[in-house]
């Protein structure tokens, strides 16, 4: 994996350059470098890979449901009018979301964004 699509599969999924250094056990300057200008170690491209099919295969799910069904509900975390993303376990709930209207888009599905407001 050359380290421009380590970058872009780690955005895809929500995973900030500190995840990965987390997963690797390595500084957080060690895993800029892997996505700048050094190989990254295989085991995290191994990680990577893995969490990256992962998703493939819940939005290839979110398109059959949403064929069966007719339409597909996303949900939206919101507080104060504002996406929620930076709180822990919604860093990629942003991108999943659009990633979800785009292949129910390419498959002919609707779907209906519902917004969850924080009662924060």
């Amino acid at each position: 994996m050359l380290p421009v699509e380590l970058k872009l599969k780690r955005h895809s999924l929500g995973l900030r350059t500190k995840d990965l250094a987390e997963m690797g056990g390595v500084s957080l300057r060690e895993a800029q470098r892997w996505e700048s200008s050094k190989q990254p170690p295989a085991d995290i491209v191994g990680k990577v890979e893995e969490l990256w099919n992962q998703r493939l295969q819940l939005l290839h799910q979110i398109v059959r449901a949403g064929k069966e069904s007719g339409a597909m509900p996303l949900d939206v975390y919101t507080h104060a009018g504002q996406l929620k993303t930076s709180h822990r376990g919604l860093e990629g709930h942003q991108a999943f979301v659009e990633q979800a209207m785009l292949a129910l888009s390419l498959s002919g599905v609707d779907y209906e964004v519902r917004e969850i407001k924080d009662p924060q």
